[in-house]
């Protein structure tokens, strides 16, 4: 079996893992990594690997899904974190959730993120 760079570097990055828990900055930039190279399954496995997320976690994948125009996804992704914790939403999280809204046609919602970024 051959195995490519990219399966490579993924293997390596996947089996650093779990050293990635106090450095947000390495690990969102593995998720940038993952979903650049077509990898959002991996990406988003070390984003639900974290036991603690903060905003610039929520945020990075969350502008992730925006990027490649998954944006049911955005949205469901910026209502778990606005729900599932203490956490608000910066102006990244904002601005892909209100292109969400945008790019689905979806007012209702938009409102709903933009009281958050009013709120704020």
């Amino acid at each position: 079996m051959i195995i490519n760079e990219d399966e490579m570097m993924q293997n390596h990055m996947l089996s650093h893992n779990e050293n990635m828990q106090g450095t947000c900055e390495l690990t969102c930039l593995f998720m940038r990594t993952f979903a650049s190279c077509g990898s959002l399954p991996d990406a988003m496995w070390i984003f639900r690997s974290l036991e603690k997320k903060n905003v610039f976690s929520w945020s990075t994948i969350i502008s992730i899904h925006s990027r490649i125009n998954k944006f049911e996804h955005t949205l469901s992704l910026y209502y778990e974190m606005v729900r599932s914790s203490s956490i608000r939403p910066d102006f990244r999280c904002i601005l892909a959730a209100l292109k969400a809204c945008s790019a689905l046609s979806s007012l209702q919602n938009g409102k709903i993120v933009h009281d958050d970024a009013v709120w704020k």
